[in-house]
């Protein structure tokens, strides 16, 4: 999905309480979804490239969600902490 597509539909979750959330990317979502203990309100999207997921994490982190650090890829994936 493009940059701006994503976004969008992340927004959409967010309602502005974007410090209520946690934020990461990722290769491996079902597998990063069970490391992390199938955390509430789990949700995953797919970008174009690794740098769209790169610059979306770091948009969404600026604007007061937690990230969650140590992995790379094109999958964004949050929940709420």
């Amino acid at each position: 999905m493009n940059k701006f597509e994503l976004i969008l539909q992340i927004e959409a979750f967010f309602k502005s309480r974007y410090n209520a959330w946690c934020l990461g990317i990722t290769d491996r979502p079902m597998e990063r979804e069970f490391e992390l203990r199938h955390p509430k309100n789990w949700h995953v999207w797919e970008a174009d490239t690794q740098e769209i997921a790169k610059e979306i994490e770091e948009l969404f982190v600026q604007k007061g969600c937690k990230c969650v650090y140590g992995d790379s890829g094109r999958f964004i994936y949050m929940f709420s902490s």
